[in-house]
């Protein structure tokens, strides 16, 4: 579930789940723990003992960089 920001010219989703973040990419658990690890993909917070939340921008902005370091290449 994308939770969203109510505040005029804030970006409408802060927020993104795990499962729904695993289920954008494609990818499960296994495979965003290997991006976290290998490739720098931002970390969750916590939220919780057993709740977390990916921020959008975080996540949009290192999209935007890997999107950057392939066209370079």
């Amino acid at each position: 579930m994308n939770y969203q920001s109510t505040a005029p010219g804030d970006q409408p989703t802060i927020g993104i789940r795990p499962r729904d973040l695993m289920r954008e990419y494609g990818i499960g658990k296994h495979g965003l723990a290997i991006l976290i690890a290998n490739e720098g993909h931002p970390k969750p917070i916590a939220l919780g003992k057993r709740s977390s939340m990916y921020l959008r921008a975080e996540v949009d902005a290192w999209l935007e960089a890997r999107k950057a370091a392939r066209d370079a290449a």
